[in-house]
């Protein structure tokens, strides 16, 4: 994922916020978190559920709630069009052993949906 990839994802976070079931829900969410693609990590800061700031590493001592990671290949599953079975949910790439959670959970599990909307967004935005 590179610079032109960061712009990508950055838009994506930015159109999830324009769908009415996401908006009812965004307003409670304010943290900071690791995003881990591959050996690339984003640091996505989230102020009453808008993505406000989305840094792309190497970061120096970075600070957050929990970390969400999985490789380059797994979140290209993840964000196709039309996901195999198992490979559309971050839960599911969880118990497969795909993604890994790390940290204060209680931040990702208290809005479970708020964030697999928005880690799925890359998904929609290619027009699906």
């Amino acid at each position: 994922m590179g610079t032109d990839q960061t712009t990508k994802l950055s838009q994506s976070f930015d159109t999830v916020h324009q769908q009415p079931f996401f908006k009812r829900r965004a307003g409670f969410v304010s943290v900071t978190f690791l995003m881990g693609v591959g050996n690339e990590e984003y640091l996505v800061s989230i102020d009453k559920g808008r993505v406000g700031e989305l840094k792309k590493g190497p970061l120096l001592t970075p600070s957050y709630e929990f970390s969400v990671r999985a490789s380059a290949e797994t979140w290209d599953a993840f964000w196709a069009a039309k996901p195999a079975p198992g490979m559309n949910d971050i839960l599911a790439l969880l118990k497969k052993g795909l993604m890994k959670f790390e940290g204060n959970l209680h931040p990702l599990m208290s809005n479970l949906f708020f964030f697999k909307e928005l880690l799925a967004s890359p998904r929609y935005s290619k027009g699906n």
